[in-house]
C-alpha cells in the first residue's frame, strides 16, 4: 500500500531509530533488548551465513559471545526502499570496530583486537502488534583490514 510522504518519513525515521537501537543495545552487551527488537519470527544472517529465527535464538547466540569482547559499531547512512505502512526494507552501512576489555585502556583507549570491518545491514521492517520490528536482518561484511600500517 502506498504511503504519503508524511507517513514514508515517519516510518523511515521509526525504522532508522530501530537499526540505531539494534547498535546501540549490542555495544552495550544488553542481549535481551537486542533480541527483542526482532519480529517473534524475525531472522538475523550472521556475516558467516548461520541463520538465527527467532529471538530466543538470538539471544542465546549473542550470550555465548566472549564476555571480554567489545564492539562498537558506526552507522553511516540507511538507505529506505519498498516502504508502506506494513512493511519496509532498508539498507544500512556499517563500521566495527572491536577491542578486548581484558586489555588495559591507555590515553587512546583501546587497542583494536581485530581488523576493522566495513559491512551492512540489509534489514527488512514488520508493522505489528508490538510495533515496528526487525523481520530479517543480513548482516554483511565488505571490506576489512588495519587502520594502521
Amino acid at each position: 500500500m502506498n504511503v504519503s510522504g508524511s507517513q514514508r518519513l515517519a516510518i523511515e525515521d521509526q525504522c532508522r531509530h530501530l537499526v540505531a537501537r539494534a547498535a546501540a543495545f549490542s555495544d552495550a552487551n544488553d542481549h535481551a533488548a537486542f533480541a527483542n527488537l526482532f519480529d517473534l519470527d524475525g531472522v538475523l544472517v550472521r556475516p558467516d551465513g548461520t541463520s538465527l529465527a527467532g529471538p530466543a535464538a538470538i539471544l542465546a547466540a549473542y550470550q555465548s559471545r566472549p564476555a571480554h569482547r567489545l564492539t562498537r559499531h558506526v552507522l553511516s547512512g540507511s538507505l529506505f526502499s519498498d516502504v508502506s505502512d506494513t512493511d519496509c526494507r532498508a539498507v544500512s552501512q556499517v563500521t566495527l570496530w572491536v577491542c578486548d576489555s581484558r586489555v588495559p585502556a591507555g590515553p587512546l583507549g583501546r587497542p583494536l583486537s581485530q581488523p576493522l570491518v566495513l559491512g551492512e545491514f540489509d534489514d527488512w521492517f514488520r508493522f505489528g502488534k508490538q510495533g515496528w520490528r526487525i523481520a530479517r536482518r543480513e548482516a554483511r561484511f565488505l571490506i576489512h583490514g588495519s587502520v594502521l600500517p
